[in-house]
């Protein structure tokens, strides 16, 4: 070991001899022990308790100390005592028990100044013998700008920060008192045109100051205020404020500030901002005043409407059945029971199933759905809805064609369409006699059953040859039943008589959507049935326009002779034009006519 080397043992130190024997010294709270080898221990002392380095009163703020008692106690912790080990540079705090509850670390420690610590170095606070002395930290003034007239008077006045300053005082100044002098309580008064700047200072050497900038003018009065609306239009309860700018001339008046007011603060009332809020339906003034005295002012029209916010149906879904029941009134009920204008329109989403007049009257046309929507009319936007169902047990669809009830004795119904046309008014296809399907041209050259003088089918038999003696045509010779289905076919000679016999309908000739035809209405249940003037075909299209031919599925048996041998080339269709209707005509049978199909029996 090396002589006069000096090592860490326990709570002191070794200071080793050249032979390496050893001394070792230790602290206790009140005296040294030196341990000579294995002689006995030589204690010196006592000295003055090493605790009295941090007995006192310690600053943390202004207002909160810390007490070491001589005695060992200490206010740091509430009925706590302490050990301070200076050699280990940590305080101790024991409870009523004398255990450890609590150790500070001591960074540094003097006289007057004592830094301590968690163990962690998680923080520190700096604890002074002296109260901490608190500077002025800021300064707000009452104004940071004033505009004057020669001899006017203002009182500054001065908020010091924080509150416990210890030193609040401060000094008022001019940067040019032939503008404006300010005295010690901050009383502002102007001598002379121009700009200076009033400073307000703190005295407690802080450095601490706040400023006031000062015009000196001659006055100028306000000759004149322009708002930004003269009138102003607001709504309950959605459009419910808008604000106003005040244009004040001259631009270079002394004081351009104006004071907003309303006539009737229970209509609209008005901030000092120009900003105007509704309150109730009503009308107002909103009034702008210069504020220098000159009288001068501006006004703004206000008016105020309680918008409609619902609308209540007296049903919100309706079913009506033709042809009896088909009208039915909904009635209306607005709220606000206040509002402005509890006006609504009417309309329905297709007139065509419903119409809705400005009563509210609901009246059904055809079979589906549609809506009845019920509008406020004051803008809001408001509406409200009614779910329409039209029954109509007179019209209906089989195989997706439409059908309609004419409430004619057979019961026959009848479709609303020509085959191949997509409307009433549509000629569609043209078939000849006994065919299926459309071609180009309709002549006995492309006949399927015969020339004029050789028919092979539907003939009946008599002296000359013998016929298949069929009258009507099978269903796969009929053109409806093989379009549209074995529920369709084509009409009889007895049903297309019924369609058109006085007892039981009334035939007008008319046009529809710029198609001329025959407009068949029921007598029993008022429902109609169009049929166009589609003419006829041979190797071009004949008489539309002006005629309609429409077969039905009865051969002609009126035998037309041709020498000595009967022909059958023709065929029963209904024939019409403007003035005449001929339910018995025949035609010949490879002309190409429209088809009317009706549901079979």
């Amino acid at each position: 070991m090396v002589a006069g080397l000096q090592t860490a043992s326990a709570q002191g130190f070794r200071v080793y001899k050249s032979d390496g024997t050893f001394t070792q010294f230790s602290f206790r709270t009140d005296s040294i022990v030196f341990y000579e080898g294995a002689g006995e221990d030589v204690d010196f002392g006592p000295f003055t308790p090493v605790n009295q380095m941090i007995i006192g009163t310690w600053y943390k703020t202004k207002s909160e100390t810390i007490t070491f008692g001589e005695d060992g106690t200490t206010d740091y912790v509430e009925g706590a005592t302490y050990e301070f080990l200076p050699y280990q540079g940590t305080i101790i705090f024991y409870n009523a028990s004398d255990a450890p509850t609590n150790i500070l670390k001591v960074y540094k420690a003097t006289a007057e100044r004592m830094i301590v610590g968690p163990l962690d170095g998680s923080g520190y606070e700096v604890l002074t013998r002296a109260k901490p002395v608190v500077l002025v930290s800021g300064i707000t003034l009452s104004e940071t700008s004033l505009t004057l007239q020669p001899d006017e008077l203002k009182t500054l006045t001065a908020t010091v920060l924080p509150e416990d300053a210890d030193n609040p005082a401060v000094t008022w100044e001019s940067s040019d008192g032939d503008v404006a002098e300010v005295n010690g309580r901050g009383r502002v008064i102007a001598n002379g045109i121009g700009t200076c700047t009033i400073t307000c200072r703190a005295t407690d050497g802080s450095g601490v100051y706040a400023e006031c900038f000062v015009t000196v003018r001659d006055f100028q009065p306000v000759t004149g205020i322009t708002l930004s609306q003269t009138s102003l239009s607001l709504s309950l309860p959605n459009n419910t404020t808008k604000t106003l700018t005040a244009t004040v001339s001259p631009t270079n008046a002394t004081n351009k500030n104006v004071t907003w007011s309303s006539s009737n603060t229970s209509v609209a009332t008005v901030d000092q901002s120009g900003k105007v809020t509704a309150v109730a339906a009503g009308s107002c003034t909103i009034t702008a005043t210069a504020e220098d005295g000159s009288g001068v002012k501006a006004t703004c029209a206000v008016t105020v409407t309680q918008l409609v916010t619902s609308i209540t149906l007296s049903q919100t879904s309706l079913t009506l059945t033709l042809p009896n029941n088909k009208t039915q009134t909904l009635t209306a009920t607005v709220t606000p029971t206040n509002a402005t204008n509890k006006s609504v329109t009417w309309s329905s989403s297709s007139t065509s199933i419903a119409t809705v007049d400005q009563a509210g009257k609901v009246t059904a046309v055809a079979a589906g759905s549609c809506t009845i929507s019920c509008t406020a009319t004051d803008g809001s936007g408001v509406k409200a809805t009614c779910a329409v169902t039209v029954n109509d047990p007179t019209h209906g669809y089989t195989n997706g064609h439409e059908w309609v009830d004419l409430g004619l004795p057979s019961g026959t119904l009848w479709a609303t369409c020509n085959i191949g046309a997509s409307s009433p008014e549509a000629y569609g296809n043209y078939y000849a006699w006994g065919e299926t399907s459309t071609k180009s041209t309709y002549t006995w050259d492309n006949y399927k059953y015969g020339t004029y003088k050789n028919i092979t089918k539907y003939k009946l038999s008599n002296e000359y040859y013998t016929g298949d003696n069929k009258t009507v045509l099978d269903s796969a010779d009929d053109a409806a039943t093989a379009n549209w289905g074995s529920s369709w076919q084509m009409p009889s000679l007895t049903q297309l008589k019924e369609l058109v016999n006085s007892s039981y309908t009334t035939t007008e000739w008319t046009t529809k959507n710029s198609v001329k035809g025959l407009l068949i209405k029921s007598k029993s249940n008022g429902n109609t049935l169009f049929l166009p003037a589609a003419g006829y075909r041979n190797t071009t299209l004949d008489s539309d326009g002006s005629s309609g031919w429409y077969w039905s599925y009865n051969l002609n048996t009126s035998v037309t002779y041709s020498g000595s041998a009967p022909i059958f080339a023709s065929a029963q269709n209904l024939y019409f034009y403007s003035t005449t209707i001929i339910f018995d005509n025949s035609g010949t049978r490879c002309c190409g006519e429209p088809i009317r199909p009706v549901i079979k029996k």
